[in-house]
Parts: C-alpha cells; sequence; structure tokens
C-alpha cells in the first residue's frame, strides 16, 4: 500500500492518499461511482455506470488483470481511509480481445512480434476532478508498471484529449499509432507507448 501527501491544487494544503488494490470479489459500487465521476465531461464521457461496471467485470477475467484505487487519507481521529479519489486497472493484451485485435491491424508486422505480443494494456484511469493535480494519477500509473509483468504499456486516448495527452507526455509516455481508428463510428484514437528499463529499442509507426 502506498501512502503519499501532496498539496491541493485550489488550496494549496496538503491532501493524503493511498493507493491500494481491489479484486472480483470487493465491492465495485463505490470504486464505479468514482469512475464514473471522473468520465463525467466530454472528451471522454458521460460514461454510465452500469456500462462501466459491465466491462470491469469482464476485463477482471483478462490475464493479469490488476486494479488500484487511490483512497483519501485524513487523521482527525487517527488515520482513517477515506472517499475513493481515483482509479486505474489493466491486464495482458492477448490474441482475440478486441483492443488488442484492432490495435494490430493499425500496426506493422514488426511492431506486433516486437511490441504488441509483449505488452500490457493500461485500460482505464480516472481521478475525480476535485482531487485532480495532486498526483494521484501519476501515483496510480506507477503502481500499475509496477505490478505488470510485461517490457511494454500500451493505452489508448482519443486523439482530442488535450489535458489527458499532455499528462501522458510529461510522464513518459509516446505516441506509438497516431490517430488510429477503431472502426465506424468511433473518433481518432491515439496509442501511447510506456517502456520500462528492461525494453529493448522501439520503432514507432507503419513500416
Amino acid at each position: 500500500m502506498l501512502t503519499s501527501r501532496r498539496p491541493d491544487a485550489s488550496s494549496g494544503r496538503q491532501r493524503a492518499f493511498t493507493i491500494m488494490p481491489f479484486a472480483r470479489y470487493d465491492d465495485l459500487a463505490p470504486i464505479v461511482a468514482a469512475w464514473a465521476r471522473s468520465f463525467a465531461e466530454p472528451p471522454n464521457g458521460p460514461r454510465l455506470a452500469s456500462d462501466l461496471e459491465a466491462q470491469v467485470i469482464r476485463h477482471m477475467q483478462s490475464p493479469d488483470f490488476a486494479g488500484f484505487v487511490a483512497r483519501a487519507v485524513t487523521s482527525e481521529h487517527g488515520p482513517q481511509i477515506g472517499d475513493i479519489l481515483g482509479m486505474i486497472y489493466g491486464y495482458s493484451n492477448q490474441p482475440g480481445e478486441w483492443w488488442r485485435e484492432r490495435v494490430a491491424m493499425a500496426m506493422a508486422t514488426d511492431q506486433v512480434t516486437e511490441i504488441l505480443n509483449h505488452s500490457y494494456c493500461l485500460s482505464e484511469l480516472g481521478v475525480v476532478p476535485e482531487a485532480r493535480r495532486m498526483g494521484i494519477a501519476e501515483a496510480l500509473v506507477a503502481t500499475l508498471i509496477a505490478h505488470q509483468p510485461h517490457p511494454y504499456v500500451l493505452l489508448s486516448t482519443r486523439s482530442d484529449n488535450r489535458s489527458g495527452k499532455a499528462f501522458y507526455a510529461a510522464t513518459g509516455w509516446q505516441i506509438l499509432l497516431p490517430s488510429m481508428s477503431f472502426g465506424w463510428n468511433y473518433p481518432p484514437y491515439d496509442i501511447l507507448l510506456r517502456t520500462t528499463e528492461q525494453s529493448p529499442p522501439v520503432h514507432k509507426g507503419r513500416v
């Protein structure tokens, strides 16, 4: 369990939070509620809590699933674990999965062999509005990466998600595939890549 104290961007006060894992037998309702609040506004929302719950339950069956939440820590009467401020989860990319197969179609053959086949999917990351710019997203990403087994981590974010892309660029992610299409009626998405210390050099774009 990771505990951190970061300044509140709106007030300048320190706000403590802790990172904790979640699993399929946990109560998902408060996690999904915070998740839905994180995606309540464009360009990434709004998203229905019922859809999000069904999605995470399905993804929990995937290989190497790992999920974490950031929870507030209060100290008024001694350390107390409080509200969920953010969440993240991911799983290993495996042949046959919807996301993985569509990304594979946009990649060059050597990218599939060298990167996608040895990668982890960061599927969802969200922080509630009042807890942003306090280091929570960065702490969640670092925790997930530390608990996954692959040399590469991939994610997709909308190409028009300027704030999200700025965060990822500032924390070590690079664009592997720009403006990718997941199919009819989907907006363009960028596929982002994060390498770990043991990762070999990466070839970007189609060849």
